[in-house]
């Protein structure tokens, strides 16, 4: 079975699996919001160095599977059920 991801969705895994803060970066819109650990990043500058400190903290490793995104990582296990197409 192929999978068919947005483009978007192409782009910041492969910024991810890069460990490429700047190349994140570029997935977002300059207004986003990133929450994390209790935590909102607000813009693109605040979600470099987010990214920035989560490479420097944390090891992860990120699999798409029928659809479903599956972070392993360090600090804990998390699934995203959204289907790929939507």
């Amino acid at each position: 079975m192929s999978l068919t991801l947005p483009k978007p969705v192409i782009n910041y895994l492969a910024a991810v699996e890069a460990k490429d803060a700047e190349m994140l970066t570029l997935c977002f819109a300059d207004d986003a919001i990133v929450h994390d650990e209790g935590r909102d990043y607000c813009g693109l500058e605040a979600i470099r160095s987010w990214k920035q400190e989560t490479l420097a903290k944390y090891t992860s490793e990120i699999q798409v599977c029928d659809g479903v995104a599956r972070c392993f990582g360090e600090r804990k296990d998390c699934e995203t059920s959204r289907p790929a197409n939507g």
